[in-house]
């Protein structure tokens, strides 16, 4: 059926983000969950490693603004752990974003 090849897609997705980022990539991560969140536009997974690749990469208007469609994504699903991780994740973001730069 078309969820499992969605599940299929977005679980490739991920892991060869892991892969990349692992490697060093994160620009290479980056841009492959984009275009997977694209093909999956609610996708929950992909948005939070999304918030995380960019808050890694120092991209914090980017970082909560996948954070926060992820906690979006969460509620919907009525996924507390998720939303949990999420709502935390933009809260870092958004913090970092006020904070004077160095």
């Amino acid at each position: 059926s078309s969820d499992l090849a969605e599940r299929d897609g977005e679980a490739g997705a991920l892991l060869r983000a892991d892969v990349l980022r692992g490697n060093g990539f994160l620009a290479g991560a980056i841009q492959g969950l984009e275009q997977a969140l694209k093909r999956q536009p609610n996708s929950l997974a992909i948005a939070l490693e999304l918030g995380s690749l960019y808050n890694e990469s120092g991209l914090n208007k980017l970082a909560a603004d996948r954070f926060r469609l992820a906690a979006s994504l969460a509620r919907s699903s009525s996924d507390a752990e998720a939303l949990a991780e999420a709502q935390a994740g933009a809260s870092r973001a958004q913090d970092l974003l006020r904070a004077p730069a160095p």
